[in-house]
């Protein structure tokens, strides 16, 4: 998945669930959340149209748009956004090469 250089540039470090659809070979049926990048990463969710759901482990959570600071991501989490094929978010350590490193 490549951004635009001025999207890259100019903007905060965060992907909305549109550019992920756009950018990348997702569908989230319409949900608006975006995944924000700091110290952690995190997902917020723009409005609480669709059911969102975060497995961890064995645990899952409900994230809803009043949730302002969102639901912190680690590797191996799974997203659940409304009917919607799941998505695992993967930290960089986790995302094989090609080449198995």
């Amino acid at each position: 998945m490549r951004r635009p250089l001025s999207r890259r540039l100019l903007h905060k470090s965060q992907l909305s669930s549109g550019e992920l659809e756009a950018y990348g070979d997702f569908d989230f049926g319409g949900a608006k959340f975006d995944l924000v990048f700091g110290r952690e990463v995190s997902v917020r969710i723009k409005n609480d149209d669709h059911h969102f759901k975060v497995k961890r482990g064995k645990s899952t959570e409900e994230v809803k748009a009043e949730d302002r600071r969102g639901v912190g991501l680690t590797g191996g989490d799974v997203l659940f956004v409304g009917t919607s094929t799941s998505a695992t978010f993967m930290d960089e350590e986790e995302i094989d090469d090609g080449e198995g490193n």
